[in-house]
């Protein structure tokens, strides 16, 4: 009887450890919605760029650079934040527009070089 009665107090135990954890963790690592407006960062890196005289080398290259730039700042912000970042059009409603604190940082860093 002892032996069941050990286990049903392990099995409670162990659930209301479960439970305590996953809610510390939500509220902990909870992460919120941002949405981003992709064409807009896209026209403002061709508007500025697009107008330069470049080779067929040089219009790769600068494409490639932008490509890994892209995703490093909005995968920075998305740490930095603790946000996950959609294309406004993947969300039906909510989330904080994030449109101009990406081109903000890829702008600063496109200056730097």
């Amino acid at each position: 009887m002892t032996s069941v009665k050990n286990i049903a107090i392990s099995i409670v135990s162990g659930a209301i450890g479960a439970v305590l954890f996953i809610s510390l963790h939500s509220y902990l690592y909870r992460s919120s919605i941002g949405t981003i407006e992709i064409n807009e960062i896209l026209q403002a890196h061709l508007k500025k760029f697009g107008a330069k005289e470049l080779s067929k080398e040089e219009k790769q290259d600068s494409i490639d650079k932008f490509s890994r730039l892209l995703q490093q700042t909005i995968q920075r912000i998305s740490e930095e934040e603790n946000v996950t970042l959609f294309v406004r059009k993947a969300v039906v409603s909510g989330g904080l527009d994030y449109t101009s604190y990406v081109k903000n940082e890829l702008r600063e860093y496109m200056d730097e070089t």
